[in-house]
C-alpha cells in the first residue's frame, strides 16, 4: 500500500507515504488512499469509542526523500491534456485529498528528510501542526521558476498562514532558488527541530507526539480545531484550492510550461530521473 498506517503506544498513529522507487512522490491513487484513511481515523475519533482512537498523529515517508512532490508521468500527462477543466479537478481533488486531515481534531506531526518538494512542501506545510527535520532535507516551492506553473497544494494559503506574507511569498517565488537549509527552517519557525538523520528526525517526531497525545484529549482537539478554524475558515481553504487548481491547469497548458514538461517526459524515456517534482 502506497499509504501505511500504524498505532504506536501512548496514542499516537504514524501515516507513512510508502513509494520509496519514487521518492514518494504522490499519484491519484494515493491521494485516494490517504482520503480513505483520513476518513476511517475521523470515524474512530467522533465515535462511540473514540478512547482507542489515536490522540496524535506522524507523518513520515519511506525511503530516502519525504514527498518530492507529484509524480512526474502524472504531471506530464497533465501537461499534454487539452482537457482544461478535467485537470482543474483532478489537481483540486489532490490537494483536497491530502489537505482533509485538517478535519481531524488531533495534532500531526511531519518527520521531514530528504526530498521535501512542491506538492511534497505542501504536505508539510499543509498537513502538519509541528516539524520536525533531518539535516538533509532539500526543501524547495519549485512551481514557478523550474516548472512554469502556479502553486498548489493550498502553499498560497497554509504558508502565509504560518508565516509573515514576504517570507512566504519569497519561498514561493524561490529567491534565492536554492533549497531552504534546515537552519532557515528553524529560524522561520517551520520546524521545531533539526535531527542528525532520517531515523533520528523520525524518532524526535514519535517524541514530540507522545508528548502532545499525553495532554488533555478534550483541551488538545479543541485548540487544534480553533488553531486550524482561525488560520482555515475550511470553506474558504476549499474555495483557495479550487482556484489553485483552475490556475494550475491554466498554467500546464500554456507554452513554456509544456516545453518543461516535454524535455521531463524525454528524459524519463532515456532513462535518466529528473530533478523536479510539483
Amino acid at each position: 500500500m502506497e499509504v501505511e498506517y500504524e498505532v504506536r503506544g501512548g496514542g499516537v498513529g504514524v501515516i507513512t507515504l510508502n513509494a520509496p522507487e519514487r521518492r514518494n512522490a504522490f499519484t491519484v491513487g494515493m491521494a485516494r488512499s490517504w482520503r480513505e484513511l483520513v476518513d476511517r481515523l475521523e470515524g474512530e475519533i467522533e465515535g462511540a469509542d473514540a478512547e482507542s482512537a489515536p490522540r496524535a498523529l506522524v507523518l513520515r515517508g519511506r525511503g530516502l526523500s519525504f514527498c518530492a512532490g507529484g509524480d512526474l508521468s502524472m504531471l506530464s500527462d497533465i501537461a499534454e491534456s487539452e482537457r482544461l477543466e478535467e485537470n482543474a479537478r483532478t489537481l483540486t481533488s489532490l490537494y483536497s485529498s491530502f489537505l482533509s486531515i485538517r478535519r481531524l481534531g488531533i495534532p500531526v506531526v511531519a518527520a521531514l528528510h530528504g526530498h521535501c518538494v512542491g506538492g511534497g512542501a505542501g504536505i508539510a506545510v499543509g498537513c502538519a501542526d509541528v516539524r520536525v527535520c533531518a539535516k538533509d532535507t532539500k526543501l524547495r516551492f519549485n512551481f514557478l521558476r523550474e516548472l512554469g506553473i502556479t502553486p498548489g497544494m493550498g502553499t498560497t494559503k497554509t504558508l502565509p498562514d504560518l508565516l509573515t506574507k514576504a517570507h512566504a511569498t519569497k519561498l514561493l517565488l524561490q529567491l534565492p532558488s536554492q533549497d531552504v537549509t534546515p537552519e532557515e527552517l528553524c529560524h522561520l519557525g517551520l520546524v521545531v527541530k533539526v535531527a542528525e538523520d532520517r531515523d533520528s528526525a523520525f524518532e524526535e517526531a514519535l517524541g514530540v507526539a507522545a508528548e502532545l497525545a499525553r495532554a488533555n484529549p478534550v483541551a488538545t482537539r479543541s485548540m487544534i480545531r480553533t488553531l486550524r478554524s482561525s488560520r482555515d475558515q475550511l470553506d474558504r481553504l476549499e474555495e483557495v484550492l479550487m482556484e489553485e487548481g483552475r490556475l494550475q491547469a491554466q498554467a500546464f497548458a500554456s507554452p513554456e510550461s509544456r516545453k518543461v514538461f516535454k524535455r521531463i517526459r524525454s528524459r524519463m524515456l532515456q532513462g535518466v530521473q529528473p530533478k523536479s517534482k510539483l
